[in-house]
């Protein structure tokens, strides 16, 4: 996969943030800005959620692997106490 990890200061990633966010407000200017009510309202509201399911995906990754393997020792206590019962 050839991955190479480095260290970014946070001055690198508003640096490369930068782009992101200019392109993200001109997308939005661009569907503002059309004359059909339902596109200016719908592609908004799309974008919006495309633009945080993008963002926060790596953290709600880890929030449903904690939330599996909390359902799955829960699952498993509840078990081992009906098999002892």
């Amino acid at each position: 996969l050839r991955l190479c990890v480095t260290r970014t200061s946070p001055a690198e990633m508003a640096e490369n943030q930068a782009p992101i966010d200019s392109e993200r407000r001109d997308a939005l200017g661009a569907l503002a800005a059309s004359p059909s009510f339902v596109r200016c309202n719908l592609g908004t509201t799309a974008l919006h959620v495309r633009n945080f399911a993008v963002d926060y995906a790596q953290g709600g990754l880890v929030m449903a692997v904690v939330g599996f393997k909390l359902m799955e020792w829960w699952y498993g206590t509840g078990e081992k106490s009906m098999q002892q019962s």
